[in-house]
């Protein structure tokens, strides 16, 4: 299958899977902003759903919990990594 139906595959699975495990937080804008790069911030996600900053911080860490994100401290931010599209397109899986 090429990268990019592998990728749309996956942005409909992990879109899926987040409509069921947080609907409180699920938005097709939401989705967007994870496959848009390899990773994400707070500010990202508070810039593009226009939300406060506690929200935001609140989406970034429920998504973390149910496993959808990982999170590394980086300087005084975090940055999220939605790891599943960094593996597909470094390892084509």
């Amino acid at each position: 299958m090429r990268l990019v139906k592998r990728i749309n595959a996956e942005v409909e699975a992990m879109s899926a899977e987040i409509k069921e495990e947080l609907p409180k937080i699920y938005s097709k804008e939401l989705i967007d902003l994870l496959f848009y790069e390899f990773y994400t911030k707070t500010v990202y996600i508070e810039n593009g759903l226009s939300v406060t900053r506690k929200t935001a911080v609140n989406y970034l860490s429920s998504l973390e919990k149910e496993g959808f994100l990982t999170s590394e401290k980086i300087g005084k931010g975090r940055i999220y990594q939605n790891k599943r599209l960094y593996d597909l397109v470094k390892y084509g899986q």
